[in-house]
């Protein structure tokens, strides 16, 4: 059975919901707009981020309704509003709506707190968060982000998997192999360099989109879950944005 025709007849409410955040762009736009303004002078004046920013960001071409799958290390809950606050404003716009996922259900008493007076379900609304349970499988999590991609729209992932507040960069899971394979969406990749292991400063480094080319996919074990040369080609390329802080 093909996954997304399965996905779509397993979890036909959460399809609903997906497409109907889609029918709201506008607000997910303003919304991320409105966050733009407000955590600029933040990440500017109070944090005093670093920005880097790579020459080959400048000579690509950030159509609007090119599907971009945005990809960072993860150092901690704010990092898709420090990643989005610090890209040149009109790129910025360019890359709207972004799309990030969300969990359904929480271990953290503040977050289930926050779930149960509503406060999430109108963050998600807002921001058109893309919501998933983790009972799910793999392919049932990515479906809702292989559909907005095709959509024409971006969706911003942590390869990682979670929150690395250590040195260096954590070996990337499969999903950003999978999204690409099955949406042709190129990657976007920024990388983030906390305060502990750069000298107090925080910093982010902005790169140009590239595709994990096909002779790296070719070489994969067809048995190996975790695509293991696919990954790691990502993985460089976010650690010398991180290295070249």
């Amino acid at each position: 059975m093909n996954i997304a025709h399965a996905s779509a007849k397993i979890f036909p409410i959460v399809r609903e919901k997906t497409i109907a955040k889609a029918e709201s762009l506008f607000w997910i736009k303003l919304t991320w707009i409105l966050t733009y303004f407000i955590y600029f002078p933040i990440t500017r004046i109070f944090q005093r981020v670093k920005i880097k920013i790579e020459d080959s960001f400048y000579n690509y071409d950030f159509e609007p309704d090119r599907p971009l799958i945005i990809i960072s290390n993860h150092k901690s809950v704010f990092d898709p509003w420090l990643i989005s606050s610090v890209i040149p404003f009109k790129v910025f716009l360019k890359l709207l709506p972004i799309r990030v996922m969300g969990a359904v259900k929480f271990s953290d008493p503040m977050a289930s707190f926050f779930r149960k007076i509503g406060l999430v379900k109108i963050i998600y609304f807002f921001y058109g968060v893309v919501p998933f349970e983790k009972e799910w499988t793999f392919e049932q999590k990515l479906e809702p982000l292989i559909d907005c991609l095709r959509r024409g729209e971006r969706v911003m992932i942590f390869p990682e998997g979670g929150i690395n507040r250590q040195d260096g960069i954590n070996p990337f899971r499969r999903g950003i192999v999978y999204l690409q394979e099955n949406t042709d969406a190129e990657i976007f990749p920024l990388a983030i360099k906390g305060r502990k292991e750069n000298d107090g400063k925080l910093s982010v480094t902005i790169g140009a989109p590239f595709k994990i080319p096909d002779e790296v996919l070719r070489s994969e074990n067809p048995n190996d879950e975790f695509f293991t040369n696919s990954c790691e080609f990502a993985r460089k390329k976010v650690e010398k944005l991180y290295r070249d802080v």
